[in-house]
Formats: C-alpha cells, sequence, structure tokens
C-alpha cells in the first residue's frame, strides 16, 4: 500500500513539474544562448528607411536583447540577432524559431492574441510633424484635416488612430516626401512616432515643427505564451534597468539621434 502511495506521490510530483515547465526558458539553458528578433540593419542611410529613427530604435532594442542575454546566460555576448521583415517577427516567437522578439511593439489586443508581453520598456509617442506657428494640442484638433501617413508594409504606422475623424487621409512610401507635401500645402499634418519626427527635424529639417505627443502606447518585449518562468526572468531584468537608470539613457538615445 505504501509502495502505491509513494509511486501516486511521485507522479503527482511529476504531473505538477509538467504542469509548470517552461519550454522557451528550457531552450534557453539547453542552449546557453538567447536567440533574439530585431530590426533589419539594413543600409546605414537614414534616406533609405520609412522610419527616420530606425538606427536609434535598432541600437536601443540590442541594448536590452544584450542585457537579457547577460542575465538568462551569464553573458551578453550570448546573443544571436536574427533580422526579419516585421510580419514575420510574431510568428517566429510563437514557432519558438526566435526565444524573443525585439522591435517596437506596440501592446495591443491583436498582438496579445498571439504571444505574451513583457513589462513595457518603452512608451511609443504618437506626434505630428506640422510648419512651425501649427501645432495641435490633441489628437481632437486633428479632426477635419488633410493628414499625411507614411505607407508601411508592416503592421502599424498606416491607419488613422482610432476617434480621429480626418478630411484626407494621403500615404507616401517615403518620410520626406510627405514632408515636401506637407511644405508644399498639400496637408495639413504628418503622424508619425514622435520619436521618427523628432530625428528627421535634428538630420537637417528645422523648417518643421514637432507637436505633444498625441496619443501614448506601450511598447514591450514579444514571449511565447505559456512560460511563466521566461516571462519573470525578462521582466525582473526590465525592472533592473529601470531602477539603475539605464534604461532611460537608453531610451533617451532616440531623441537624441
Amino acid at each position: 500500500m505504501r509502495h502505491r502511495l509513494a509511486l501516486a506521490a511521485l507522479g503527482l510530483s511529476f504531473l505538477s513539474s509538467m504542469a509548470h515547465a517552461d519550454p522557451a526558458l528550457d531552450r534557453i539553458k539547453a542552449r546557453g544562448s538567447l536567440i533574439v528578433s530585431v530590426k533589419n540593419e539594413g543600409e546605414r542611410q537614414q534616406a533609405a528607411h520609412k522610419d527616420p529613427a530606425h538606427f536609434a530604435k535598432r541600437d536601443f532594442e540590442i541594448g536590452i536583447a544584450r542585457a537579457l542575454a547577460a542575465h538568462l546566460t551569464g553573458s551578453a555576448d550570448k546573443l544571436e540577432l536574427r533580422q526579419m521583415r516585421k510580419p514575420l517577427r510574431l510568428p517566429a516567437v510563437v514557432s519558438g524559431e526566435v526565444d524573443l522578439a525585439i522591435s517596437m511593439f506596440r501592446v495591443t489586443p491583436e498582438a496579445a492574441a498571439q504571444v505574451q508581453f513583457s513589462t513595457p520598456y518603452y512608451e511609443s509617442a504618437l506626434a505630428a510633424l506640422t510648419l512651425p506657428g501649427i501645432s495641435p494640442a490633441s489628437l481632437a484638433a486633428l479632426n477635419g484635416k488633410r493628414i499625411a501617413l507614411i505607407d508601411r508594409n508592416d503592421s502599424g504606422g498606416n491607419e488613422l488612430p482610432t476617434g480621429l475623424t480626418s478630411a484626407s487621409t494621403t500615404r507616401f512610401g517615403r518620410f520626406e516626401r510627405a514632408a515636401e507635401a506637407l511644405k508644399a500645402g498639400e496637408v495639413d499634418a504628418l503622424l508619425s512616432e514622435r520619436a521618427n519626427i523628432e530625428s528627421f527635424i535634428k538630420e537637417g529639417h528645422p523648417e518643421f515643427a514637432c507637436s505633444v505627443p498625441l496619443q501614448r502606447t506601450p511598447i514591450a518585449v514579444a514571449l511565447p505564451k505559456g512560460n511563466p518562468d521566461l516571462l519573470r526572468e525578462v521582466n525582473a531584468t526590465i525592472e533592473a534597468l529601470k531602477a539603475s537608470g539605464e534604461l532611460a539613457t537608453m531610451a533617451g538615445q532616440l531623441s537624441a539621434n
């Protein structure tokens, strides 16, 4: 009887450990390295990208990836970066092709249906590029205006925010072309991330102005669902970076570049 009870207890213990298994974290430990999907490096020319802050964002997120590798593997150098198109990054997390994805992912219900998200490491601020003296203080101030958007081939960046009604929307393939249309009076404002607008102005376009943040959205690391231990470790790393002030310093480079 005692033997059967011991076997039953052992079976329950095994099932309990299986129920709390963290396959993603186990893969990282067994491999001894961290695989992270990040933005493509691309040409080191700002004009070659639809996102003027592309390089600053990428450098910022690689810094976070290195901190995570150091925490999870003991060395920041035990990091493998996988470059892929943005629409493929979340599916790569789901399939286990990568351990994590760090690519300015907005925490939205649609994205959260595929993956789980860490505590936010950044807050994206939507803003408007305008001519000096015409700076909206809210999204409502843009209602009925002619809005320019950057036509993107990924999720996000090419739709009007919820609640904003526009007289017309015009999509441009290049940030510079949208700015030219604004200067020519063809549109009233270009909606984009504030980091993009600030970077564009600092890159030699002082004839434009950047509005105050019009909408804020949390940005977080994407992880595969069902891995609470990995989530805890990622969150611990982000919180440690926040507490030390290092995260604020890293994020500050988005507006400094």
